[in-house]
């Protein structure tokens, strides 16, 4: 005696794991608004005198994930300014790693929540 089974929604559980898959792959949008998360928290940061530290803060998203700078050939000091310069007497003001601790929270809900965004599409049986 041979035995039948047949799996009701396979093939949409497959095609919608396999759309999950791809979203998954592709979180430009969770990039760039975690991005903006941490720009936005670093030029808070920052001390000003002519606010261009902070406006020279930017956001590039790539496909591994967004990459803050500061700095641009007009601001060469931003290094020395998040790190400071024992030799000349400037103490380090950390403006990118406090940006990155106040908004990690923030940060991670914004990725979960696209994973969440992104699941709730699976569909099947």
């Amino acid at each position: 005696m041979t035995a039948r089974v047949t799996v009701i929604g396979a093939d949409r559980v497959a095609s919608t794991m396999s759309a999950f898959a791809d979203d998954l792959r592709d979180l430009a949008d969770a990039h760039a608004r975690a991005g903006a998360l941490l720009a936005r928290a670093a030029a808070a940061n920052v001390r000003r005198r002519t606010g261009r530290l902070a406006g020279s803060i930017a956001v590039t998203v790539t496909a591994d994930g967004p990459i803050i700078t500061a700095g641009n050939s007009g601001v060469r000091y931003a290094g020395v300014i998040e790190g400071g310069w024992r030799a000349h007497g400037i103490e380090p003001q950390t403006y990118m790693g406090r940006a990155i601790r106040s908004q990690a929270d923030d940060v991670v809900t914004t990725y979960a929540d696209e994973i969440d965004r992104a699941a709730r599409q699976i569909k099947g049986a």
